[in-house]
């Protein structure tokens, strides 16, 4: 059972989310989320800092239902596969939600710091995302990925916002193309980043004495004369 925080934590989201599905974000007033949510604003800033962060508490629901609904049958599937099922389970969740996400990217759209801060947060969730598709997000590498699959999945959103089928097939075919495209990219860092490495590795050999230094010439002080060497 829900302790009564995470019991107003909850209605300040569902809250916020439902002033978001009318207004761009930045409209929106703590006041009239506290009121709708049936709590105090001193309640609101107990446990939130603002806005967005109401916006990431939103974000993390939406990934913890993502990973809670794992589906065993995809594990032996292509990593592309599981992530195409994994993304498709986050539009299932979003699905009460769609107009909230579609005035979230109009505001994005009409504001710089908006954008960078939502950039951040869908990040951090496509990490988490490739996580539950079993796809590495470790190092540099793993950020690529991470900002990679959220400029993918910012696209399909723009498709999924006006998608009215229920099937969702405009949104899958937006979905696939992007990953592919993401594939493609993938492959050729994965290659840079391997000659990169190996590159380094050979380098830091060289520095710890590994290699022997290239040769000098010899200076005409120190060439022997031909009867020195006998």
């Amino acid at each position: 059972m829900a302790s009564k925080a995470e019991a107003q934590r909850a209605r300040i989201v569902d809250a916020f989310v439902g002033r978001l599905a009318t207004q761009p974000l930045s409209d929106i007033d703590l006041n009239d989320v506290a009121a709708d949510a049936g709590v105090t604003l001193a309640d609101v800033r107990q446990h939130f800092d603002g806005r967005l962060a109401i916006l990431k508490a939103f974000v993390q629901r939406i990934d913890t239902a993502v990973l809670s609904g794992d589906d065993p049958e995809m594990r032996d599937e292509p990593g592309r596969e599981r992530l195409f099922d994994v993304l498709m389970r986050r539009f299932d969740a979003l699905a009460p939600y769609k107009e909230a996400v579609r005035s979230l990217s109009r505001s994005a759209r009409g504001d710089a710091g908006t954008a960078l801060a939502l950039n951040g947060l869908v990040v951090r969730s496509m990490g988490f995302m490739l996580a539950a598709a079993r796809i590495s997000t470790a190092g540099s590498l793993g950020r690529l990925k991470a900002q990679g699959l959220a400029i993918a999945w910012a696209r399909a959103v723009d498709t999924w916002v006006d998608d009215d089928d229920p099937g969702l097939a405009k949104t899958m075919m937006t979905l696939d193309r992007e990953l592919s495209r993401g594939e493609r990219y993938l492959d050729t860092a994965d290659r840079i980043w391997a000659g990169l490495k190996s590159l380094d590795d050979r380098l830091s050999e060289w520095r710890r004495g590994g290699r022997s230094r290239p040769s000098r010439p010899a200076t005409d002080d120190e060439v022997t004369s031909p009867g020195d060497g006998i």
